[in-house]
């Protein structure tokens, strides 16, 4: 079944749609989400421990001189990279569009701050990328707009 209204107001409300079988359009289909076991959720009381947690999950996959980090521009990549060691390697999307916002300005002040390796590391994206790259049926079905 299709229904754009029903996607689109899960997707905004819950970052996921939760029927399986209500979708965008013909051809798209979408797994519901499943939280998490609760016996893999971290309880916590103070800021301390949720720093703690943080440190130890960042710990156990950084690898020094080959983990990056993809910077946004917003509250959680900022987060994010306050955690990383100095150096870390981190890239940004600059859309070259009209009316694109750039945010690589704010990203450079956050790896300035936490001394991130940040030397031309902006990959500029252009709108006929977003052409090019978007699957025909997203096209067609006139979700892509000039």
């Amino acid at each position: 079944m299709i229904d754009k209204n029903y996607c689109m107001s899960h997707y905004l409300a819950f970052r996921f749609i939760k029927d399986e079988n209500i979708n965008f359009f013909d051809g798209l289909s979408h797994t519901v989400f499943k939280p998490r076991d609760e016996k893999e959720i971290a309880l916590v009381s103070t800021i301390d421990e949720m720093d703690s947690i943080i440190r130890t999950k960042i710990n156990e996959f950084y690898i020094p001189n080959k983990t990056a980090v993809l910077l946004s521009g917003g509250i959680d990549s900022a987060i994010l990279v306050s955690y990383l060691l100095e150096g870390t390697k981190a890239y940004t999307f600059k859309c070259i569009a009209p009316g694109a916002i750039d945010e690589t300005t704010q990203d450079k002040k956050y790896c300035d701050i936490y001394e991130l390796d940040y030397e031309v590391e902006v990959i500029e994206m252009y709108w006929l990328d977003f052409e090019e790259l978007t699957p025909e049926i997203l096209k067609a079905d006139g979700i892509l707009f000039h």
